[in-house]
């Protein structure tokens, strides 16, 4: 099982802020290759995550397949 992060992804920078904040926290990032949606527990969201297309797709997908959804706390 494993735990997924998303957010902005439209610029490299946001993505190599996605994939720095994924390793931090020992998460898959959401723009990964593959990501089996089945073996998903928890989709963890970034701040900002809701102006953003790929996002919000892959909150919807989460959702679909009974995923809880959860901001993560910067601190």
């Amino acid at each position: 099982m494993i735990s997924v992060l998303t957010g902005p992804q439209g610029t490299e920078e946001q993505r190599g802020t996605l994939c720095e904040l994924a390793g931090l926290y020992g998460l898959l990032p959401a723009l990964a290759t593959r990501i089996d949606w089945l073996t998903v527990t928890v989709l963890y969201c970034v701040a900002g995550w809701q102006t953003c297309a790929e996002a919000l797709a892959d909150v919807a997908l989460a959702e679909c397949h009974g995923i809880p959804v959860k901001d993560l706390p910067l601190t």
